[in-house]
């Protein structure tokens, strides 16, 4: 039995175990080394991972440290900067949990310009 609807291509399946990932059933238990992504169905039958990670932008340019201070209360923390617009910063869950939840949450605080989850998905060739 396969672990997913007949709307998802399998080619985008082989593609993701190709590139290291493994599927199982979201029960399964895995070893204390390994972290269980949630999988979603995008239009279109493409897979789409969503990542333990988020793209933060704040109304105004501040520096790694007051970015960690804000961030501190959702149990996120910056992974790095973004240079292409200031206040930018890919950040990641510290506590795990779901991006979803925590990006909603931030987002209802009022606090930042714009918070996206990170989505993990196979792309054409170039």
């Amino acid at each position: 039995m396969s672990l997913f609807p007949s709307e998802v291509h399998q080619s985008q399946v082989r593609r993701f175990e190709q590139a290291g990932w493994e599927f199982c059933a979201a029960d399964a238990p895995l070893p204390d080394d390994q972290v269980q992504l949630p999988v979603f169905l995008q239009e279109g039958g493409r897979l789409a991972l969503l990542a333990p990670s988020l793209v933060v932008q704040f109304p105004d340019d501040v520096s790694e440290d007051i970015a960690n201070e804000r961030l501190a209360c959702f149990h996120v923390q910056v992974s790095r900067p973004l240079r292409f617009a200031p206040g930018l910063f890919q950040a990641r869950l510290v506590a795990g949990g779901d991006a979803l939840a925590v990006a909603d949450a931030m987002r209802a605080s009022g606090e930042f310009l714009s918070v996206e989850p990170e989505w993990l998905e196979i792309t054409g060739s170039r």
